[in-house]
């Protein structure tokens, strides 16, 4: 998987990290279980939360940051892990 870095400014205009959690999801399925780092960090760890509703075969962990504002000179961003841990069928 090519990993293409933005500048912070870029995902705010863009207002969304998605296209880069789904270029993730996408290139995991090939390494069941194991976990990765996103390569962006985010301003909140519950996007970690939503993302598990889009992609159920997933988990995701948060760590590192808190929920200050964003302009907050203590704000912390999230670093955000993922894994592709597939249900067993038939359940």
């Amino acid at each position: 998987m090519e990993i293409k870095f933005v500048d912070p400014s870029e995902i705010r205009k863009g207002g969304s990290v998605l296209p880069v959690v789904r270029e993730l999801t996408e290139a995991l399925k090939e390494h069941p279980n194991r976990w990765a780092e996103l390569p962006i960090k985010v301003s909140t760890g519950t996007s970690a939360v939503r993302w598990k509703t889009l992609f159920p075969d997933f988990e995701f962990k948060g760590s590192g940051g808190n929920n200050l504002s964003t302009g907050h000179p203590d704000k912390k961003l999230w670093t955000i892990y993922v894994r592709y841990s597939p249900k067993s069928e038939g359940k």
